[in-house]
């Protein structure tokens, strides 16, 4: 038997925030003195700051995905008198979504959108439908696997995407039900951020996803893993304009509302963008928006749902002279701490070292171990700063280290 649902109010301002990672979103509510409960699977330090209560959710697969028993058995111990506001991990399993909105109130897409807009048959036939440009893409494996990707339906951050001629011939053989093909295209790739309200919407701004600067990525692990990325303060004018017809016609189609954000191509030779996903919820550049643009997305995310102020909020928005970049660390081999970290403020998504102090425990090899941020007066600067900083953290962490 379900409980009955309660609707938030204005005197209520506590939120579930329920996402692999929940820590930025946790950050950006606590500062418009909002109250937070954290549903996630790191439960960083930084999370443990602000959060008036955490929940730690058992992992699965082999990139941070949720147990979806415990996400659910955990969520219902909680009061359904507080709205959840969901970020990653929901892409893949829309239903979840669903069950956690039989009890409580869910302040984001619906699970029927996100199902859409992440089934690439209906997704890329909207596009086509429209005229908008995208890669070559494919839901049957191409009989000649060169300059093809392959990516697995609702992935996020990049694990999920791989050359198609590197995968071993064990997985070639393998069924691809819950993926899809699409020709590689060489080029710059970015995101542009939007909040919608079904009836208008607002841009947010351009960040880019650096790619790696070899000549031979297809000999890369994990090419496509997001690492870095960068604000960026101008784009050619003409560009955006079509970029905002064509994120107006996709809103008008799927109805989406509060924060999302449209990836595409810049392909090296040509003029010609192409779209290749919608993130329909916040993502993990949300800090690096929220230090270019000055606006607080959360309340922007919130409000833009309920039709609130639209105008009032995009009103706070300042022209920040520093250009802000950041890039999420991994593991390069296997860590044991030996003793407490003193991190630098720079540092954000601090991992709780009290479950990996020990000789039995540990941080695995290729996992985020946290996210570093850096401005500059400029583009190289700024990235000439994040290098340097992302340096100086890896040779400090060794003498915290145990052989």
């Amino acid at each position: 038997m379900h409980l009955k649902k309660q609707q938030s109010t204005q005197k209520n301002k506590t939120f579930i925030i329920v996402s692999l990672s929940s820590r930025s979103l946790a950050e950006s509510a606590t500062k418009t003195d909002n109250s937070v409960i954290a549903v996630d699977v790191f439960n960083d330090l930084d999370l443990l700051k602000v959060a008036k209560k955490v929940f730690k959710i058992r992992k699965e697969g082999g990139n941070n995905e949720f147990n979806n028993r415990n996400l659910l058995n955990t969520v219902r111990k909680i009061s359904n008198k507080f709205p959840i506001v969901y970020g990653s991990g929901f892409e893949d399993r829309p239903k979840i979504l669903k069950k956690l909105g039989k009890e409580h109130k869910i302040l984001g897409n619906k699970h029927e959108t996100i199902e859409r807009v992440k089934n690439p048959k209906k997704f890329f036939s909207v596009l086509k439908l429209f005229n908008i440009n995208y890669p070559e893409t494919r839901l049957r494996k191409p009989k000649n696997l060169d300059s093809w990707i392959v990516k697995k339906i609702g992935g996020s951050g990049g694990h999920h995407i791989a050359f198609a001629n590197r995968l071993s011939l064990k997985k070639r053989s393998q069924s691809f039900k819950n993926y899809f093909f699409q020709k590689f295209i060489k080029g710059r790739y970015y995101s542009i951020h939007f909040a919608s309200n079904k009836e208008k919407k607002k841009i947010i701004g351009i960040t880019e996803q650096l790619q790696s600067a070899s000549q031979n990525v297809q000999e890369e692990k994990n090419p496509f893993l997001l690492k870095r990325a960068i604000y960026v303060k101008s784009f050619n004018k003409q560009l955006m304009e079509n970029l905002s017809i064509t994120i107006d016609k996709i809103i008008s189609h799927f109805g989406l509302i509060g924060l999302n954000s449209l990836d595409f191509i810049l392909p090296k030779d040509s003029r010609k963008i192409l779209v290749t996903e919608i993130n329909p919820r916040p993502g993990v550049t949300l800090d690096l928006l929220e230090k270019s643009t000055g606006i607080n997305l959360f309340d922007f995310h919130v409000k833009s749902i309920c039709n609130k102020h639209f105008q009032k909020i995009e009103g706070n928005r300042r022209k920040n002279k520093k250009t802000w970049a950041m890039e999420i660390v991994y593991t390069k081999k296997i860590l044991r701490f030996s003793q407490k970290i003193h991190w630098p403020t720079w540092v954000k998504d601090i991992p709780n070292l009290k479950k990996y102090l020990g000789d039995k425990t540990y941080i695995r090899n290729e996992r985020p171990l946290c996210t570093v941020f850096a401005d500059g007066n400029n583009r190289k600067s700024a990235l000439k700063k994040l290098t340097n900083r992302v340096k100086l953290l890896n040779n400090d962490l060794i003498k915290y280290l145990t052989t």
